[in-house]
């Protein structure tokens, strides 16, 4: 136990120079874990260099099938959501489109690891992948305010109405699977779900088939 106890406090040792290091400037260390791995590293190939020299993802596109929504179109989306949740409350039945915008939005926010700042509007995670999506699902909408290993907490921006999900299990990203997945009872209806994220070579045999999807991940693929 004193050994664990002692790696670790090397490991957060090891964050604080980083932190602090005035030839470093900027720089965030997002996970721990691999941080005494660092000195062993003789080579570093890379076909990402954007990754690589600022650490960093951008949100572009959302296809849903039958309809693609970009960054560029967030008051669409927004739109979309706020039709949703005043359809669902007047008791009207929602348009096709605005069901999937709102099913693909809560799963982006919902199914992940970041957790939000306290006091500030940023995110901390240890992927960039998932700190752009969890972004963008703010952007158009629905902000994460609080995470922990109990509960996950939406806000809707159109109303301020916070949402609430006891997290009932959670499966990490492994190598292996190249997939995460969480199990979600929402507080209010009491309706459990469970949304699963992943590479795409992967995700491809575990949904319905479907004559666009590998087209369009390819298409997605091409415009980088």
């Amino acid at each position: 136990i004193s050994l664990r106890v002692s790696l670790e406090m090397a490991k957060v040792t090891y964050a604080l120079h980083m932190f602090r290091d005035s030839e470093m400037k900027g720089a965030i260390v997002r996970s721990s874990s691999i941080s005494e791995e660092l000195g062993g590293i003789e080579y570093l190939l890379t076909d990402k260099t954007g990754t690589l020299t600022r650490n960093e993802m951008v949100f572009r596109k959302l296809h849903l099938g039958s309809h693609c929504l970009t960054a560029a179109s967030l008051e669409e989306v927004r739109g979309l959501l706020r039709e949703a949740y005043r359809s669902e409350a007047a008791g009207a039945p929602l348009s096709p489109l605005a069901h999937q915008t709102r099913s693909a939005l809560l799963a982006i926010a919902l199914c992940h690891n970041v957790s939000p700042v306290e006091g500030g509007d940023s995110f901390q995670g240890a992927s960039p992948d998932e700190l752009a999506l969890v972004s963008f699902a703010a952007a158009t909408g629905l902000k994460l305010v609080r995470r922990d290993l109990q509960h996950v907490v939406l806000q809707r921006a159109h109303d301020d109405v916070e949402m609430v999900w006891d997290v009932l299990q959670e499966f990490p990203f492994t190598s292996e699977t190249k997939r995460m997945g969480i199990m979600l009872r929402e507080r209010e209806t009491g309706q459990m779900t469970f949304l699963v994220k992943g590479a795409d070579t992967v995700m491809a045999e575990k949904v319905a088939r479907s004559y666009w999807l590998e087209e369009e991940v390819g298409n997605l693929a091409r415009e980088g």
